[in-house]
């Protein structure tokens, strides 16, 4: 009787110890999910879903500019990385090395587009004009913007995300809440919205909500009129290929 009734209770702890590894697993995968969910915001190379307002979603990739020991990408690599991160979003798989360094024969390289634009190329910033003929060479419409006002750039943009798809943007230097993108002009891919705040990826580092100066690493949360006060227009060499002059760099481009 005393062996049986030892056996109960030891049986008893075994079950007891079990249940508590399994409860103490599943909270520790429950945590780890919550980690990768939270690393979002600082983790370049993931893939995104966004789901806009009418319950459609949208993949995207987010690729990095910053790529290790590779001057040209860091120093140039915004818009094609731009231009990478937005067609992920419609099934078009093309990193910006694929596009900066494919042949003239293929549709989603740079040198194809220079060569329906007959332009030459530059070692500098691609301009949204190239980045337009990129993205229409991958079969993806889209609608290039370079003289706007405010209030047309945030109706445009507002309504755009809200019909679920993406926007390229330039920003400029300007510094608002604390925050700046750049010290000269940076593009920005926008997703997403919530509300009236956007969900943007930053090319440097594949990051979502993160400036490169200032706050960085540190989510930014901003509204489509406050986003707008950091883009700024152009009117001149707007058809150039590549960006100069930083004046003639600004404007936005309307994906899909």
């Amino acid at each position: 009787m005393r062996f049986k009734k030892s056996m109960r209770l030891l049986s008893a702890l075994i079950l007891t110890i079990v249940l508590s590894c399994s409860v103490l697993g599943t909270a520790a995968l429950a945590a780890s999910r919550k980690d990768v969910t939270q690393d979002i915001w600082k983790t370049s190379g993931k893939t995104v879903t966004v789901t806009d307002p009418s319950g459609s979603a949208r993949k995207y990739h987010c690729y990095s500019q910053n790529i290790k020991g590779d001057y040209y990408y860091s120093t140039y690599g915004c818009i094609i990385t731009a231009v990478s991160i937005a067609a992920s979003g419609f099934g078009v798989n093309a990193s910006p090395k694929k596009i900066h360094a494919g042949s003239a024969s293929s549709v989603l390289s740079e040198k194809y587009a220079l060569k329906i634009l007959k332009a030459k190329y530059r070692k500098a910033a691609m301009s949204l004009r190239l980045a337009s003929q990129i993205l229409t060479d991958m079969g993806i419409p889209n609608k290039r913007v370079s003289s706007f006002s405010a209030n047309t750039a945030i109706e445009e943009i507002r309504s755009h995300l809200k019909a679920g798809k993406p926007v390229i943007v330039k920003a400029g230097k300007k510094t608002y809440k604390g925050v700046h993108f750049t010290s000269q002009h940076h593009a920005l891919v926008l997703i997403g919205i919530k509300g009236d705040t956007v969900v943007f990826v930053n090319p440097w580092g594949g990051k979502i909500n993160h400036s490169v100066l200032g706050k960085v690493n540190k989510k930014i949360n901003l509204t489509v009129p406050e986003l707008v006060k950091f883009m700024y227009s152009s009117k001149k060499n707007t058809n150039s290929a590549y960006v100069t002059k930083t004046k003639d760099g600004g404007g936005y481009i309307l994906v899909g």
